[in-house]
């Protein structure tokens, strides 16, 4: 996911007008968090 995002994000810097990739980028980051809260609020 790391690789997708760091792709993603360069993807976004030479072309900030593309709504699509703003709109993918939004959802990875929130995907990712949602992942991160269930792995930190599982373990005790």
């Amino acid at each position: 996911m790391s690789i997708g995002n760091d792709v993603t994000e360069r993807y976004l810097q030479e072309h900030p007008s593309d709504e699509l990739i703003k709109q993918r980028l939004k959802g990875m980051r929130n995907d990712f968090t949602a992942c991160l809260g269930l792995l930190y609020n599982n373990n005790p």
